[in-house]
C-alpha cells in the first residue's frame, strides 16, 4: 500500500465532508525541550548540517539551522503505532533521501510495522507496509542501525528484524522480500541488531558483496555475506558471552562494534568495543574500560574508575567519515559514577572522556539538573554523531535528551547545551488549564511520563524552575486545584527509586503550583500513583489508588482514611469534585458504569446510579459544573440530573478524550473539544487489517449540536491521550499525545 503525505509546513485544513466543516488551526508545541529517550542519530557525509533523530515513541526528526523539525505529526490515529522509529536509513550518495523502519511495539495485538520513504529529506513520505513488526519501544531499541542502504547501490536496501530474520528492498524500499539464507539460520528471540556494508569491498553502480549483520546471541553474534546476501557464515574471534547492537565502518575500513549482554537499555552487566579488519580478518579489543573493578584498560584525561565492582555494558559506536580512527563508543547502564561517552583519534588505542571536567548549560531545557545544580552527563546513552565538516561538533542522545558540543575534538574541559530544541518526547498523563478569571497566572499545568510536573508561565519556553520540586515525580499522574481557591492545588504521581529518606507521592501547594509542601503521611498504595481531586474550598483530599479503595484526608494530607468501596476492578476509580457541594465528590468505576457521591468528611459513598457508560473518562466544565459528560469508545454522553440519567450527544459514536474551553462570544455553553470518531465521516469506517482505531480532533461551540474539525493532513498527530481548552482564551486547544509532548493549537485568524 503507497500513502501520499503532504507537505508539513502547510497549516490550512484540507476540504472534508459537509457535516465537519472544518476551522484551519495553527499547532506547536508547549515547550518542555526534550523529555525522552533518544535512540538514534545520523550525520549525512553529503551535506552540511544534514542531521537526523529518531525516538522511541516520539517520531523522527530533521535537523533545521539549529532546531529539530518533527517528521511524522501527519500520522493519522489508525496508524499511530508508526509513530515510534526502530531505525533510519540515509543514502549516502544523495541527501534527499531518508527511510525508516516505523513500529512501536511487537505485541501479539499490534500492528505490523512499515517503511517510510522520502525523497525530499523526510518533508513527505511513502507508507509501505510490511508483515514485519518493529519494537522502537522495545528492549534493544537502541541497537542498529537496523535499516541500510548500499553505499554502493542505492536501490538495495537491507533490513534486520527482531523476528523474522532479513529483508531485502532491491527498487528503493517499495518492494520487500525475506532473505530466505539468511531466515534458515536460528537465533535467539532478540534479533537480528545492525546492518553495515563494507564499501571498500565493492565498486559504485554494483551492490556491495561484503556485508555484516549483528545478532542477539552470545555465540553466533555477527554474520558475514561475501557474495552480496547470498550465502552467510559466521564470523569467529569476536567478544563472547554478549552481542554487538552497533557496527559501523570508518573510511578506512574498519568495523567497530560495540557489545552488550542484555538487549537493554536496562539491564546490562558486560559490554565491550572491539574493531574488525575484515580484509585481514584481523580483531582488536579498544574496550577504552572493563566492566568491574578490575581491569582498567583506559588511557586518557584522568581516572575513569568502574567504581565498587559494577557491570555495565557499551550502547553505541559512531565515525568520523572524513577523520580515520576517530570513535566514540558510549557506555551504558553504568549508574556510579555515571555514563559517558569515549572518543579516540587513533582508532581504539588512546580514549579521552567527554564526561570528566565536562561543563553543561541546560538553561534551554531546566527541568535536566532535577534537584542539582548541574545537569547530568546522561545516562542510557546509545546514540551518537559527529559532524562530518566539524569533528568538534558532536551530539549524544540520552534517556531524557540530546546534548551538543562544538569543541568534543581534542582536549578537556568540553562544553556541552542542550541540543533537542524542537524534540518533544514526552507522553502527557495530565493536562489542566485553570480558570483564573483574572489575566494573570499560568494558562497550563501539565503532568508527564518520567519527568514530572510542570507549572507554565511561558508557553514558548521550558519552565525556569524546571519540574516541580519537594517532591520531584517521576510520574506526574494528577493534578488539581481548588475551584473557589485555585492558589491551593494538590498532585499524586510515581517517583523515582527511593533514596534515604523513602519516596514521596504526593504534595500540596498554597501558591498556585510554585511551591510545594509533601504529605506528612501517605495512604497505602501511594507508589501506585493514581488520581487525586481537591474539593472547591480546598479542605478535602481525595485519592483514587489504583487497585485499592479511594483514601480521603481533611487535613491536608496529615492523615488518611480508606472509604469503603466494593472490589476494584482493573481499570482505576475516577474522582472529581462536585462544585455545588464542596465537602462531594463523584466517584465513578469505569469498570461497571457505576457513578456514587462521596460525601465528607465522613468518607461515606452513596450510589447514584449503576448504569452509566462503562470504560469511559468523567470530565465535568468548570463553566457548567451541573454538567456531567462520560466519553469513551462508545459515544460521548452528558446528565444534567445529578448523574442518574445519562443522553448520548448526537453524532459523536467514539470519544477517545473531551475537554472544555472558553464559549464561543456570544454563547453561554463551553467549547468543547473532542479526540474521536463522528459517524459518517471516513474515521468511522471498521479499520482495514492490522490498523488501529481510526478518529480526528474536532471542535463543538454550540453544545454539541454541531462538529467543526480542528486538525489537517499534516497535523493528525498518531494519537492523543487528554485534551482541554482554555477556559480564559476562546479557540485554544491543548492536546497530550503519547510521545509527541503537549501541543497548543489556535484558529488561524482570518483574512481581513
Amino acid at each position: 500500500m503507497i500513502t501520499w503525505r503532504f507537505p508539513l509546513c502547510l497549516l490550512l485544513a484540507l476540504p472534508l465532508p459537509a457535516q465537519t466543516p472544518a476551522v484551519p488551526y495553527r499547532y506547536g508545541n508547549v515547550a518542555i525541550v526534550g523529555g525522552g529517550m533518544v535512540t538514534g542519530l545520523l550525520a549525512h557525509p553529503g551535506q552540511r548540517g544534514l542531521f537526523y533523530v529518531r525516538t522511541g515513541i516520539g517520531g523522527a526528526y530533521r535537523w533545521d539551522a539549529g532546531r529539530w523539525t518533527p517528521l511524522l505529526d501527519w500520522l493519522p490515529f489508525a496508524e499511530r503505532n508508526l509513530l515510534g522509529v526502530e531505525s533510519m536509513a540515509i543514502d549516502p550518495t544523495d541527501p534527499r533521501k531518508l527511510y525508516l523502519a516505523a513500529g512501536t511495539y511487537v505485541g501479539d495485538h499490534t500492528p505490523t510495522g512499515a517503511i517510510l520513504r522520502s525523497s525530499d529529506a523526510g518533508r513527505h513520505f511513502e507508507t509501505m507496509h510490511i508483515p514485519v513488526k518493529f519494537g522502537a519501544r522495545e528492549s534493544g531499541r537502541l541497537a542498529g542501525e537496523r535499516l541500510q542502504v548500499d553505499p554502493n547501490h542505492s536501490q538495495t536496501l537491507l533490513l534486520a528484524t527482531r523476528l523474522d530474520g532479513l529483508w531485502r528492498s532491491d527498487d528503493s524500499g517499495v518492494r520487500w522480500s525475506r532473505v530466505s539464507s539468511f531466515s534458515s539460520l536460528s537465533f535467539s528471540d532478540d534479533g537480528l541488531t545492525f546492518v553495515a556494508f563494507d564499501k571498500s569491498s565493492g565498486r559504485p553502480g554494483q551492490p556491495t558483496p561484503v556485508i555484516f549483520v549483528g545478532v542477539a546471541d552470545p555465540v553466533m553474534n555477527l554474520q558475514r555475506s561475501q557474495d552480496g546476501g547470498r550465502s552467510w557464515q559466521p564470523v569467529n574471534g569476536g567478544p563472547r558471552g554478549m552481542f554487538p547492537n552497533h557496527g559501523v565502518f570508518g573510511p578506512e575500513g574498519t568495523l567497530y562494534l560495540s557489545y552488550a549482554d542484555a538487549p537493554g537499555p536496562n539491564g546490562v552487566t558486560n559490554g565491550a568495543v572491539a574493531a574488525f579488519r575484515p580484509q585481514a580478518n584481523q580483531w582488536r579489543d579498544i574496550t577504552p574500560l572493563k566492566p568491574g573493578a578490575g581491569e582498567q584498560r583506559y588511557h586518557g584525561n584522568g581516572p575513569e574508575a568502574a567504581g565498587d565492582g559494577q557491570g555495565f555494558g557499551y550502547g553505541t559506536v559512531a565515525v568520523d567519515p572524513a577523520h580515520p580512527g576517530t570513535v566514540l563508543a558510549s557506555t551504558l547502564d553504568r549508574w556510579h559514577p555515571g555514563d559517558t561517552v569515549f572518543r579516540s583519534t587513533d582508532g581504539g588505542a588512546h580514549w579521552q572522556s567527554l564526561r570528566l571536567g565536562a561543563t553543561r548549560d541546560a538553561s534551554l531545557a531546566p527541568w535536566l539538573r532535577h534537584t542539582g545544580a548541574e545537569a547530568p552527563f546522561g545516562y542510557w546513552i546509545g546514540a551518537a554523531a559527529i559532524d562530518p565538516f566539524d569533528p568538534g561538533h558532536v551530539f549524544y542522545g540520552t534517556g531524557e535528551t540530546v546534548w551538543e558540543s562544538h569543541d568534543a575534538s581534542g582536549g578537556a574541559p568540553t562544553h556541552w547545551t542542550v541540543g533537542a530544541a524542537g524534540i518533544e518526547n514526552t507522553a502527557a498523563l495530565a493536562l489542566l488549564s485553570p480558570d483564573l478569571k483574572t489575566d494573570t497566572g499560568p494558562h497550563l499545568y501539565t503532568g508527564l511520563g518520567e519527568i514530572g510536573c510542570f507549572r507554565h508561565d511561558d508557553l514558548d519556553h521550558s519552565p525556569a524552575g524546571g519540574a516541580m520540586k519537594n517532591p520531584e515525580l517521576s510520574d506526574c499522574d494528577s493534578i488539581a486545584l481548588a475551584a473557589g481557591a485555585p492558589e491551593q492545588m494538590v498532585r499524586v504521581g510515581r517517583a523515582w527509586p527511593a533514596g534515604p529518606q523513602g519516596a514521596q507521592h504526593g504534595a500540596l501547594s498554597h501558591d498556585g503550583g510554585q511551591h510545594w509542601t509533601p504529605f506528612a503521611s501517605e495512604p497505602e498504595g501511594a507508589e501506585r500513583g493514581g488520581q487525586v481531586a481537591i474539593s472547591g474550598d480546598a479542605k478535602l483530599l481525595l485519592w483514587a489508588l489504583p487497585g485499592l479503595a479511594p483514601a480521603l484526608s481533611s487535613d491536608g494530607g496529615e492523615h488518611w482514611r480508606s472509604v469503603e468501596t466494593k472490589a476494584a476492578g482493573p481499570e482505576p476509580l475516577q474522582v472529581l469534585p462536585d462544585e455545588a457541594q464542596p465537602e462531594q465528590f463523584w466517584v465513578y468505576d469505569p469498570n461497571d458504569g457505576r457513578l456514587s457521591l462521596l460525601h465528607g468528611p465522613l468518607a461515606r459513598l452513596i450510589d447514584v446510579t449503576t448504569g452509566a457508560p462503562k470504560n469511559a473518562q468523567l470530565r465535568i466544565a468548570a463553566e457548567t459544573p451541573d454538567t456531567l459528560w462520560l466519553a469513551g469508545g462508545s459515544g460521548l454522553f452528558r446528565s444534567t440530573f445529578n448523574g442518574t440519567q445519562w443522553t448520548p450527544v448526537p453524532k459523536v459514536a467514539k470519544a477517545y478524550a473531551v475537554g472544555f474551553g472558553k464559549p464561543a462570544p456570544g454563547a453561554a455553553a463551553p467549547a468543547i473539544f473532542l479526540a474521536g470518531v463522528l459517524a459518517g465521516t471516513p474515521e468511522a469506517a471498521p479499520p482495514r487489517p492490522g490498523q488501529s482505531r481510526a478518529g480526528a480532533i474536532y471542535r463543538s461551540t454550540d453544545d454539541g449540536t454541531s462538529w467543526q474539525r480542528i486538525d489537517d493532513a499534516d497535523h493528525r498527530f498518531a494519537w492523543i491521550e487528554q485534551i482541554t481548552g482554555d477556559p480564559r482564551v476562546f479557540g485554544r486547544v491543548y492536546l497530550g499525545t503519547n510521545g509527541r509532548g503537549v501541543l497548543m493549537g489556535d484558529p488561524v485568524p482570518a483574512k481581513p
